[in-house]
């Protein structure tokens, strides 16, 4: 009975295998797309200022890994660390987790209002791959 059983295991693995060979392509240009819409809504989410590069302009797509999509912003500001040295903070991490920042959460909730927006480009890049 224990042979059968791990037969059974090594087979379905064998077979996960197969299909994750087989579909990555699809799952890559479903995560390319669905990455690229949080991109636009976290690039529209913020209102255009006098700096250079503006912090909605540096919003960016992180593919480093198979299977996983990052999107980063690259503005960083003036800022000092708990020590009180000067230093390069980024300003989404400071817009997103100050205590004193008035746009505290701001990445969350973009991200949770485009979730559907991105659960389809997902769905429909990955489509165009069959």
């Amino acid at each position: 009975m224990s042979d059968s059983v791990s037969v059974d295991k090594q087979l379905e693995s064998i077979l996960e295998e197969f299909k994750n060979q087989k579909m990555r392509p699809q799952i890559e240009r479903g995560l390319d797309a669905s990455a690229e819409v949080v991109k636009r809504n976290l690039e529209d989410a913020i209102g255009k200022g006098d700096s250079y590069p503006h912090f909605s302009e540096s919003w960016f797509v992180k593919k480093d890994y198979k299977g996983v999509r990052y999107v980063k912003n690259s503005k960083k500001v003036d800022g000092t660390d708990k020590k009180g040295n000067s230093k390069q903070v980024p300003l989404a991490a400071y817009l997103e987790h100050a205590v004193s920042s008035p746009h505290k959460g701001f990445i969350k909730r973009t991200v949770r209002k485009c979730k559907e927006q991105a659960i389809n480009a997902f769905k429909d890049a990955f489509k165009k791959g069959e």
